[in-house]
């Protein structure tokens, strides 16, 4: 039995640690989101910089808008993924502790 829960805390350690990686390379694809959004806002001021009328303007002020609300919605999906990778480390050490004591045990 202690084996058989050795093992498994061992298999959940993995699995943490594999979900933690998997949360950083989201959080990776998020920092490059956020780049491209940056020059998506480049080249809106290259557009501003050339253009002079109202709608323009309009559409502008729309463009940052939604720039920020996006800038925001993946800034918020980056921390909840770095959290989650660090809470899934966190219990990946866990169950590797529970194994070394389960080890210990036997």
């Amino acid at each position: 039995a202690v084996d058989a829960e050795t093992r498994r805390l061992a298999a959940s350690a993995k699995a943490h640690e594999t979900h933690a990686e998997e949360c950083r390379l989201a959080a990776a694809t998020q920092t490059a989101v956020r780049a491209q959004a940056r020059l998506v806002a480049s080249a809106q001021a290259a557009v501003k910089a050339s253009e002079a009328s109202q709608a323009r303007r309009t559409a502008e002020a729309e463009v940052r808008r939604q720039a920020a609300a996006v800038q925001a919605a993946v800034d918020a999906e980056t921390r909840r993924l770095a959290a989650s990778a660090k809470a899934h480390e966190t219990h990946a050490e866990e169950c590797r502790l529970a194994a070394a004591t389960q080890t210990a045990v036997r």
